[in-house]
Protein backbone atom coordinates (compact mmCIF):
# COMPACT_ATOMS: atom_id res chain seq x y z
CA UNK A 1 0.00 0.00 0.00
CA UNK A 2 2.92 2.36 0.70
CA UNK A 3 4.08 2.26 -2.91
CA UNK A 4 0.58 3.23 -4.06
CA UNK A 5 0.50 6.13 -1.62
CA UNK A 6 3.92 7.13 -2.92
CA UNK A 7 2.43 7.44 -6.40
CA UNK A 8 -0.37 9.63 -5.08
CA UNK A 9 2.13 11.75 -3.13
CA UNK A 10 4.22 12.14 -6.28
CA UNK A 11 1.29 13.61 -8.15
CA UNK A 12 0.54 15.97 -5.25
CA UNK A 13 4.15 17.18 -5.10
CA UNK A 14 4.17 17.73 -8.83
CA UNK A 15 1.29 20.21 -9.11
CA UNK A 16 -0.78 20.62 -5.93
CA UNK A 17 0.84 23.99 -5.20
CA UNK A 18 -0.07 25.12 -8.74
CA UNK A 19 -3.65 24.01 -8.28
CA UNK A 20 -3.95 25.90 -4.98
CA UNK A 21 -2.39 28.98 -6.59
CA UNK A 22 -4.91 28.77 -9.41
CA UNK A 23 -7.80 28.56 -6.94
CA UNK A 24 -6.46 31.57 -5.07
CA UNK A 25 -6.18 33.57 -8.30
CA UNK A 26 -9.70 32.54 -9.32
CA UNK A 27 -11.21 33.68 -6.01
CA UNK A 28 -9.20 36.91 -6.13
CA UNK A 29 -10.37 37.67 -9.68
CA UNK A 30 -14.01 37.00 -8.81
CA UNK A 31 -13.80 39.13 -5.68
CA UNK A 32 -12.19 41.97 -7.63
CA UNK A 33 -14.81 41.82 -10.37
CA UNK A 34 -17.61 41.69 -7.82
CA UNK A 35 -16.17 44.62 -5.86
CA UNK A 36 -15.60 46.65 -9.03
CA UNK A 37 -19.20 46.07 -10.12
CA UNK A 38 -20.70 47.36 -6.89
CA UNK A 39 -18.24 50.21 -6.44
CA UNK A 40 -19.97 51.84 -9.40
CA UNK A 41 -23.13 52.15 -7.33
CA UNK A 42 -23.29 53.80 -3.94
CA UNK A 43 -24.73 51.93 -0.98
CA UNK A 44 -27.62 54.39 -0.80
CA UNK A 45 -28.49 53.76 -4.44
CA UNK A 46 -28.39 49.98 -3.98
CA UNK A 47 -30.60 50.27 -0.90
CA UNK A 48 -33.10 52.40 -2.81
CA UNK A 49 -33.57 49.79 -5.54
CA UNK A 50 -36.01 47.66 -3.58
CA UNK A 51 -35.83 43.88 -2.88
CA UNK A 52 -36.85 42.70 -6.37
CA UNK A 53 -34.36 44.89 -8.21
CA UNK A 54 -31.62 44.07 -5.71
CA UNK A 55 -32.18 40.37 -6.28
CA UNK A 56 -32.21 40.80 -10.07
CA UNK A 57 -28.96 42.74 -9.96
CA UNK A 58 -27.35 39.97 -7.94
CA UNK A 59 -28.35 37.42 -10.59
CA UNK A 60 -27.06 39.64 -13.39
CA UNK A 61 -23.73 40.05 -11.60
CA UNK A 62 -23.20 36.31 -11.26
CA UNK A 63 -24.36 35.57 -14.79
CA UNK A 64 -22.31 38.29 -16.50
CA UNK A 65 -19.12 38.28 -14.42
CA UNK A 66 -18.46 35.09 -12.49
CA UNK A 67 -19.62 32.65 -15.14
CA UNK A 68 -16.76 33.84 -17.36
CA UNK A 69 -14.11 33.44 -14.67
CA UNK A 70 -15.25 29.88 -14.01
CA UNK A 71 -14.62 28.35 -17.49
CA UNK A 72 -11.27 30.11 -17.90
CA UNK A 73 -10.07 28.92 -14.48
CA UNK A 74 -11.48 25.47 -15.21
CA UNK A 75 -9.54 25.35 -18.48
CA UNK A 76 -6.28 26.21 -16.71
CA UNK A 77 -6.98 23.49 -14.15
CA UNK A 78 -7.55 21.01 -16.97
CA UNK A 79 -4.21 22.00 -18.49
CA UNK A 80 -2.50 21.41 -15.14
CA UNK A 81 -3.96 17.91 -14.94
CA UNK A 82 -3.08 17.15 -18.56
CA UNK A 83 0.54 18.17 -17.96
CA UNK A 84 0.81 16.06 -14.79
CA UNK A 85 3.85 13.73 -14.85
CA UNK A 86 4.12 13.68 -18.63
CA UNK A 87 6.74 11.69 -20.41
CA UNK A 88 10.23 12.73 -21.44
CA UNK A 89 12.87 13.95 -19.01
CA UNK A 90 10.35 15.56 -16.70
CA UNK A 91 11.58 14.63 -13.21
CA UNK A 92 8.24 13.36 -11.77
CA UNK A 93 7.76 11.21 -14.88
CA UNK A 94 11.25 9.77 -14.41
CA UNK A 95 10.51 9.05 -10.73
CA UNK A 96 7.22 7.44 -11.69
CA UNK A 97 9.00 5.02 -14.02
CA UNK A 98 11.27 3.92 -11.16
CA UNK A 99 8.43 3.07 -8.78
CA UNK A 100 7.50 -0.61 -8.50
CA UNK A 101 3.95 0.04 -9.64
CA UNK A 102 2.46 -0.88 -12.98
CA UNK A 103 2.04 2.10 -15.26
CA UNK A 104 -1.64 1.33 -15.66
CA UNK A 105 -2.11 1.27 -11.87
CA UNK A 106 -0.30 4.60 -11.61
CA UNK A 107 -2.70 5.98 -14.22
CA UNK A 108 -5.67 4.94 -12.06
CA UNK A 109 -4.14 6.74 -9.07
CA UNK A 110 -3.63 9.76 -11.30
CA UNK A 111 -7.33 9.62 -12.19
CA UNK A 112 -8.16 9.62 -8.47
CA UNK A 113 -5.88 12.61 -7.87
CA UNK A 114 -7.32 14.49 -10.85
CA UNK A 115 -10.86 13.88 -9.65
CA UNK A 116 -9.97 15.17 -6.18
CA UNK A 117 -8.52 18.35 -7.69
CA UNK A 118 -11.61 18.86 -9.85
CA UNK A 119 -13.95 18.31 -6.91
CA UNK A 120 -11.85 20.75 -4.89
CA UNK A 121 -12.24 23.29 -7.69
CA UNK A 122 -16.02 22.85 -7.64
CA UNK A 123 -16.15 23.16 -3.84
CA UNK A 124 -13.99 26.32 -3.80
CA UNK A 125 -16.04 27.91 -6.59
CA UNK A 126 -19.25 27.15 -4.70
CA UNK A 127 -17.84 28.53 -1.45
CA UNK A 128 -16.64 31.68 -3.26
CA UNK A 129 -20.10 32.24 -4.76
CA UNK A 130 -21.69 31.78 -1.33
CA UNK A 131 -19.23 34.23 0.21
CA UNK A 132 -19.86 36.85 -2.47
CA UNK A 133 -23.59 36.42 -2.03
CA UNK A 134 -23.29 36.99 1.71
CA UNK A 135 -21.17 40.06 1.02
CA UNK A 136 -23.86 41.41 -1.28
CA UNK A 137 -26.50 41.08 1.44
CA UNK A 138 -24.49 43.52 3.55
CA UNK A 139 -24.92 46.17 0.83
CA UNK A 140 -28.68 46.00 0.38
CA UNK A 141 -31.56 47.01 2.59
CA UNK A 142 -31.54 44.78 5.71
CA UNK A 143 -35.33 44.66 5.56
CA UNK A 144 -35.08 42.69 2.33
CA UNK A 145 -32.61 40.14 3.72
CA UNK A 146 -33.70 36.88 5.34
CA UNK A 147 -32.00 33.61 6.16
CA UNK A 148 -33.21 32.27 2.81
CA UNK A 149 -31.97 35.14 0.61
CA UNK A 150 -28.76 33.44 -0.50
CA UNK A 151 -30.35 30.05 -1.02
CA UNK A 152 -33.12 31.63 -3.08
CA UNK A 153 -30.39 33.07 -5.31
CA UNK A 154 -28.92 29.59 -5.73
CA UNK A 155 -32.36 28.27 -6.57
CA UNK A 156 -33.33 30.91 -9.13
CA UNK A 157 -30.02 31.69 -10.85
CA UNK A 158 -29.03 28.99 -13.37
CA UNK A 159 -25.26 29.36 -12.88
CA UNK A 160 -25.54 29.27 -9.08
CA UNK A 161 -28.07 26.45 -9.10
CA UNK A 162 -25.80 24.25 -11.16
CA UNK A 163 -22.96 24.94 -8.73
CA UNK A 164 -25.12 24.06 -5.72
CA UNK A 165 -28.32 22.31 -6.87
CA UNK A 166 -29.79 22.27 -3.33
CA UNK A 167 -32.42 19.49 -3.36
CA UNK A 168 -31.92 18.63 -7.06
CA UNK A 169 -30.00 15.36 -6.57
CA UNK A 170 -29.74 14.39 -10.26
CA UNK A 171 -27.60 17.49 -10.83
CA UNK A 172 -25.28 16.54 -7.95
CA UNK A 173 -24.87 13.11 -9.52
CA UNK A 174 -24.28 14.62 -12.97
CA UNK A 175 -21.59 16.99 -11.69
CA UNK A 176 -19.82 14.25 -9.72
CA UNK A 177 -19.89 11.77 -12.61
CA UNK A 178 -18.68 14.32 -15.15
CA UNK A 179 -15.83 15.54 -12.92
CA UNK A 180 -14.73 11.95 -12.23
CA UNK A 181 -14.90 11.15 -15.95
CA UNK A 182 -12.84 14.23 -16.77
CA UNK A 183 -10.23 13.24 -14.19
CA UNK A 184 -10.06 9.74 -15.66
CA UNK A 185 -9.78 10.98 -19.26
CA UNK A 186 -7.03 13.42 -18.28
CA UNK A 187 -5.11 10.55 -16.67
CA UNK A 188 -5.51 8.47 -19.82
CA UNK A 189 -4.22 11.38 -21.87
CA UNK A 190 -1.00 11.58 -19.82
CA UNK A 191 -0.67 7.79 -20.05
CA UNK A 192 -0.84 8.06 -23.83
CA UNK A 193 1.73 10.87 -23.70
CA UNK A 194 4.16 8.78 -21.65
CA UNK A 195 3.74 6.00 -24.20
CA UNK A 196 4.73 8.34 -27.00
CA UNK A 197 1.29 9.08 -28.42
CA UNK A 198 0.62 12.60 -29.68
CA UNK A 199 -3.12 12.15 -29.39
CA UNK A 200 -5.56 12.06 -26.50
CA UNK A 201 -6.41 15.73 -25.98
CA UNK A 202 -9.80 15.40 -27.64
CA UNK A 203 -11.73 13.62 -24.91
CA UNK A 204 -10.68 15.83 -21.95
CA UNK A 205 -11.29 19.02 -23.93
CA UNK A 206 -14.67 17.69 -25.06
CA UNK A 207 -15.67 16.91 -21.47
CA UNK A 208 -14.47 20.35 -20.37
CA UNK A 209 -16.78 21.88 -22.95
CA UNK A 210 -19.69 19.70 -21.81
CA UNK A 211 -19.18 20.68 -18.16
CA UNK A 212 -18.87 24.37 -19.03
CA UNK A 213 -22.12 24.18 -20.98
CA UNK A 214 -23.80 22.19 -18.20
CA UNK A 215 -23.29 24.98 -15.66
CA UNK A 216 -25.25 27.32 -17.92
CA UNK A 217 -28.29 25.09 -18.38
CA UNK A 218 -31.71 26.28 -17.29
CA UNK A 219 -33.05 25.22 -13.91
CA UNK A 220 -35.78 22.86 -15.14
CA UNK A 221 -33.66 21.17 -17.79
CA UNK A 222 -33.44 17.65 -16.35
CA UNK A 223 -32.43 16.36 -19.76
CA UNK A 224 -29.07 18.14 -19.40
CA UNK A 225 -28.22 16.07 -16.32
CA UNK A 226 -29.10 12.81 -18.09
CA UNK A 227 -27.14 13.74 -21.20
CA UNK A 228 -24.16 14.82 -19.07
CA UNK A 229 -24.10 11.47 -17.28
CA UNK A 230 -24.36 9.52 -20.55
CA UNK A 231 -21.56 11.53 -22.18
CA UNK A 232 -19.33 11.03 -19.13
CA UNK A 233 -19.95 7.28 -19.07
CA UNK A 234 -19.25 7.04 -22.81
CA UNK A 235 -15.94 8.84 -22.26
CA UNK A 236 -15.01 6.48 -19.42
CA UNK A 237 -15.85 3.43 -21.54
CA UNK A 238 -13.79 4.76 -24.46
CA UNK A 239 -10.69 5.56 -22.42
CA UNK A 240 -11.24 2.54 -20.18
CA UNK A 241 -10.99 0.26 -23.21
CA UNK A 242 -7.61 1.83 -24.01
CA UNK A 243 -6.44 1.16 -20.44
CA UNK A 244 -7.56 -2.46 -20.67
CA UNK A 245 -5.71 -2.92 -23.95
CA UNK A 246 -2.57 -1.49 -22.37
CA UNK A 247 -2.95 -3.81 -19.38
CA UNK A 248 -3.38 -6.88 -21.54
CA UNK A 249 -0.51 -5.86 -23.77
CA UNK A 250 1.80 -5.52 -20.77
CA UNK A 251 0.69 -8.94 -19.48
CA UNK A 252 1.53 -10.49 -22.83
CA UNK A 253 4.91 -8.81 -22.79
CA UNK A 254 5.54 -10.10 -19.25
Amino acid sequence: MKKHLSVLALYARDNLSRVLTLLLLMCSAETLLFWTRWQRSSTDLITSWGPELQERELFITFENLLKWVYPVSFLFLLLLTLLLCRGGEHRPAYTLRRLRVREETAALWEAVYNSICLLLFWAVQTAAALGLGVWYTTLIDPKGVTRQTIFLAFYRCAFLHNLLPLDNWPRYIAVAVQLAALGFSAAMMTLKSRRGSRYGWGMPVFLWGCLTAFFRQELDNGLAAAVGICVALAAVITDGSYLIRCWRGREQDD
